[in-house]
């Protein structure tokens, strides 16, 4: 087997992460994937009771009703969903991920479920992007955390939403969901709405992202 740094032995004169050693890197990261994604699944299925999903969809109704002017429909559901599992229902959440960490899983879906132990509001500014990485200043604790960089987002700009922290992680690395927002610098005031209400948080995540009403105002 070839080393991550040896020559390649298709003979392309690269190095074999470089060349055929990125498919092997990309099959593992789909295989890892869909491992989460069967996970996330298994805990609406077996994690969740039936108060919490008789909960959830009367809880949809409301989201779908307070926000279908602001956001798209599958972002509600996400950011509805994302907040009451991770945040809301945050002990439910993790005993059922301490429950998955006894199984045998590949390291890289362990190391994820490792930091979904610790979901987190953030409401941070970019700094800087680097190398397709952005290094984020959260406004709430001022702690400096990296993220994957993602498209379209500046210097100068804030995002919000949850995320997972896990405090091995190198180089304060977040994981991020699928309901992060971006606000853009000159919509300080979004940002000021969102850092009042998250400073007086009350678990109403519902009037968190209510404050994005001002983007259409």
């Amino acid at each position: 087997m070839s080393g991550r740094n040896d020559a390649c032995p298709c003979g392309s004169g690269k190095k074999y992460k470089k060349c055929h050693g990125q498919e092997q890197t990309l099959d593992l990261k789909e295989l890892t994937e869909r491992e989460l994604a069967v996970i996330n699944r298994r805990f609406i299925d077996e994690g969740m009771n039936i108060t919490h999903v008789e909960e959830m969809i009367q809880r949809d109704k409301q989201w779908f009703t307070a926000l279908e002017a602001i956001f798209p429909p599958y972002l509600i559901s996400d950011l509805s969903f994302e907040s009451y599992a991770y945040i809301e229902n945050r002990d439910v959440w993790v005993a059922f991920v301490k429950r998955e960490l006894k199984n045998s899983h590949r390291t890289g879906v362990t190391r994820v479920l490792e930091a979904w132990l610790h979901p987190l509001w953030i409401l941070a500014e970019v700094l800087r992007e680097k190398d397709g990485v952005l290094e984020v200043k959260d406004e709430m604790s001022g702690i400096v955390y990296t993220i994957k960089s993602e498209a379209n987002s500046k210097e100068g700009d804030w995002l919000f939403g949850i995320a997972f922290y896990n405090s091995d992680a190198a180089d304060n690395r977040l994981q991020i969901t699928k309901g992060l927002l971006f606000i853009l610098q000159h919509r300080k005031d979004v940002m000021e709405a969102v850092y009042a209400k998250l400073s007086d948080f009350d678990n109403d995540s519902l009037r968190l992202y209510c404050s994005f009403e001002k983007l259409h105002e």
